[in-house]
Parts: structure tokens; C-alpha cells; sequence
């Protein structure tokens, strides 16, 4: 064989080969790929789970935080209604309001005295915009 024919066959078996190797790494590739989609899925439906989980904690979190609710807002109003009888301006719950003072409350609204005194309104005091730096 001449010299330019061999170089000719080895170019063609240097195609070959980098073809096969081409092919190899396409198809290690298609595998990768497989797996990682396999992964992803498994994922979302680990995230599907949790995310059930946390809906259902919710709905247990607000039934009993309704019947917490429903319990004290029962004894608060028999608390009020005895005050009432009495002919108390003020009674006491034990429990805090909704923005955390132990004060007093009055028979007529049921409103925290401290609250009152404050001016809360739309979750702020009366002259927040006073005090704003």
C-alpha cells in the first residue's frame, strides 16, 4: 500500500472511532437525561406531598383554633354579662387582646381599656402618622 492510501484508511478509521465515540457519549447523555427527569418527577411529587401535608396541618391548625376561639369568646361574654348584673363599667378576661394588653375591658363594648386609651383603629394607633420618623 502507498503511503497516501494508509493515511486515507486511517483517517477513515479516525472518523470511525470518533463517531463511536460520539454515538457513546450521545447515548451516556439520553441516559443523564432519563435519570434527571426521573429525579425531577419524583421531586414534584415529594413536593406534592408536603404540600398536602401542610394543607391539611392548616385546616386542622384553624379547626381548633375556632373552637379555641368560640370556647373563650363564650366565657368572655358570660364574664361580660355578669359585670353587666353587677353594674361593673369594666371587667377582666384573663386573656390579652387582639393586640396583646392584659387591661380591663368595657361591659358596654367589650373593647380593651388600654386599646381605647391608645385610639387603636385599621390596626394602628389613632395618630400613627404623627409618630412616624
Amino acid at each position: 500500500m502507498d503511503e497516501s492510501r494508509q493515511a486515507g484508511v486511517r483517517a477513515k478509521y479516525a472518523d470511525l472511532d470518533a463517531r463511536i465515540e460520539h454515538e457513546s457519549k450521545k447515548e451516556t447523555l439520553k441516559t443523564l437525561v432519563k435519570q434527571r427527569e426521573a429525579e425531577e418527577q419524583d421531586a414534584r411529587m415529594e413536593l406534592e406531598a408536603a404540600k398536602g401535608r401542610t394543607r391539611e396541618a392548616k385546616r386542622m391548625h384553624a379547626d381548633a383554633d375556632l373552637g379555641f376561639r368560640a370556647e373563650r369568646r363564650a366565657v368572655n361574654g358570660r364574664l361580660q354579662a355578669d359585670a353587666v348584673a353587677v353594674g361593673a363599667k369594666t371587667y377582666s378576661t384573663g386573656t390579652p387582646c387582639r393586640h396583646g394588653h392584659y387591661s380591663p375591658r368595657y361591659t358596654s363594648s367589650g373593647a380593651c381599656v388600654l386599646c381605647d386609651r391608645i385610639g387603636w383603629k385599621d390596626g394602628k394607633p389613632r395618630d400613627a402618622e404623627t409618630h412616624e420618623e
